[in-house]
């Protein structure tokens, strides 16, 4: 068993930690590159070879910005099936907001496609985005209201319902 070093490694240190010393033991891959006209990029790339040839998928360390500090932490996979085809799926950002389906989350949670789930905990309200005036909210007196507009058209309480305004129907049988 080995190391095989294909190409050069020039711009990059691949370190091997014993923990001795300040170092924790385990692998690090550091992009030594400092360009502060580039988002620079480390990498760990994990494939499989089989007759259509090498598929492979992503995890890397990003540089945020251009010369900046920030370093985010990126995951691709690949679903077209061709070769180092891998696209950006989830990516985590330096302050800790996670995205799926973008790279730029904006919240602690920031997806870009349809969710499935058994349950959703609130501490708060369901908003409409960017819409904050129209919302189900959930209080701590056990009360559900339903505002549009930024009034409450519907509110459940404990005692039972109160409607605010006119309700109408139609199409009803």
């Amino acid at each position: 068993a080995g190391l095989d070093v294909t190409g050069s490694i020039t711009g990059s240190e691949l370190q091997i930690a014993d923990g001795s010393g300040d170092d924790l033991q385990g692998i690090r891959i550091i992009n030594t590159h400092n360009d502060a006209n580039a988002i620079d990029t480390s990498f760990i790339r994990l494939g499989i070879t089989n007759v259509g040839g090498e598929k492979t998928t992503q995890i890397a360390a990003v540089q945020e910005s251009n010369g900046g500090n920030a370093v985010a932490l990126r995951f691709s996979t690949n679903s077209s099936g061709s070769n180092n085809g891998e696209t950006e799926k989830m990516r985590i950002l330096g302050s800790g907001n996670v995205g799926i389906g973008t790279t730029t989350p904006s919240t602690a949670l920031d997806v870009n496609g349809t969710i499935t789930c058994d349950d959703i905990v609130t501490a708060g309200a369901l908003l409409h985005e960017g819409d904050t005036n129209t919302l189900v909210h959930f209080d701590a007196n056990d009360q559900i209201s339903l505002k549009t507009n930024g009034t409450t058209r519907l509110q459940v309480t404990n005692s039972g319902v109160a409607v605010t305004g006119a309700i109408t129907a139609s199409g009803l049988v």
